[in-house]
């Protein structure tokens, strides 16, 4: 569940939506593509019977990875689509050794990975939602600096944020889960060693069970933001006055379909469907969630947005666009690609 409604207006430069006020969670939207990702996928028509994708998902991507499957098997109903789920360098090596044919991960590859030949498609970001239990007296509003503040132990307590006095207690998911590994692309995690502090405890399994279980009434923690709303164990800490089906929230990570060599033709189906029109209406249906493209044309209107215009406050990290219009793979700031909120 959203922690509280909302009502937004947003202006970016030449492209806008107006969002109403929300009471329930509201179906993730897509902004207008003037350049969307080319697809170079061949989507047939059937594929035949003894079609097979072996596929694995990060733990932070699974549910994403899950609904483009169940909806590529409708398409494909003699398809057969296997899915397990590991971390994301479990995943890729997985892929490196040839036992599965594509891999869903949440982070951009690293430098060594790149070099092994992998193949990125980018499919969404994925808003990363800050929550706390029900129980949990807490009902203000964070900012992204003060959520770092809290990740590395310098404010342990909620007075300090407009709460009730009482420790805080970050209960943080493993090292290698990909939504943890999204924080250092951005400056405000970038001011000092990326680390947590003496008020964090560290589930063993990367599990979004696991760290709900472990809240409590001071806990505070993160995840997918799709993969908290229908959830009613936790409640979602509003950030700078908005909530995920806001593209303002700022925290997102990208959502990634690898692949490496010549994909075979159920591979290349899956991959095409993916990152088509049928993949996006996927994304369409998930709060939080924003297709690639739309999130490299609103990078471009900030790019050319003309100084001291009014904008609203968009999470790009990772996230830039070519000059062609496409999006490409880049770790630039994330505080450089937003503007300040009306």
């Amino acid at each position: 569940m959203l922690h509280k409604p909302h009502n937004s207006v947003i202006t970016l430069a030449a492209v806008f939506l107006a969002l109403v006020g929300i009471h329930r969670p509201a179906k993730a939207f897509l902004l207008a593509q003037a350049n969307p990702i080319p697809s170079n996928f061949t989507i047939p028509d059937k594929l035949p019977n003894e079609a097979e994708v072996r596929a694995i998902a990060s733990h932070s991507v699974n549910s994403i990875n899950q609904s483009l499957i169940e909806n590529f098997s409708n398409k494909y109903p003699q398809a057969k689509v296997n899915l397990e789920t590991q971390s994301s360098e479990a995943a890729l090596k997985a892929l490196g050794e040839g036992q599965v044919d594509v891999v869903g991960i949440g982070r951009n590859l690293t430098t060594a990975e790149k070099q092994q030949g992998f193949v990125t498609v980018p499919i969404s970001r994925e808003k990363i939602a800050i929550v706390v239990s029900p129980d949990n007296p807490y009902d203000g509003n964070l900012t992204i600096s003060q959520f770092a503040q809290i990740f590395r132990g310098e404010i342990t307590d909620w007075s300090e944020i407009g709460g009730n006095p009482g420790k805080i207690e970050l209960v943080d998911l493993p090292d290698t889960n990909d939504t943890r590994q999204a924080f250092p692309n951005y400056p405000v995690f970038q001011a000092g060693e990326f680390q947590t502090g003496d008020n964090a405890v560290q589930v063993a399994e990367d599990s979004t069970d696991q760290m709900v279980a472990k809240l409590g009434t001071n806990g505070i923690g993160y995840t997918v933001a799709n993969d908290a709303i229908a959830r009613d164990d936790v409640k979602i800490v509003t950030m700078h006055q908005t909530q995920p089906d806001d593209e303002r929230y700022p925290f997102s990570q990208p959502f990634y379909l690898v692949y490496q060599g010549t994909p075979n033709e159920a591979t290349e189906a899956f991959l095409g469907f993916a990152s088509s029109e049928a993949g996006e209406s996927v994304i369409a249906n998930r709060v939080g969630s924003m297709s690639t493209a739309a999130a490299g044309a609103i990078a471009s209107q900030l790019a050319n947005k003309p100084v001291g215009s009014p904008s609203g406050t968009v999470d790009l990290a990772d996230t830039t666009v070519d000059g062609d219009g496409s999006v490409v793979e880049a770790d630039t700031d994330a505080e450089n690609a937003t503007a300040v909120a009306n």
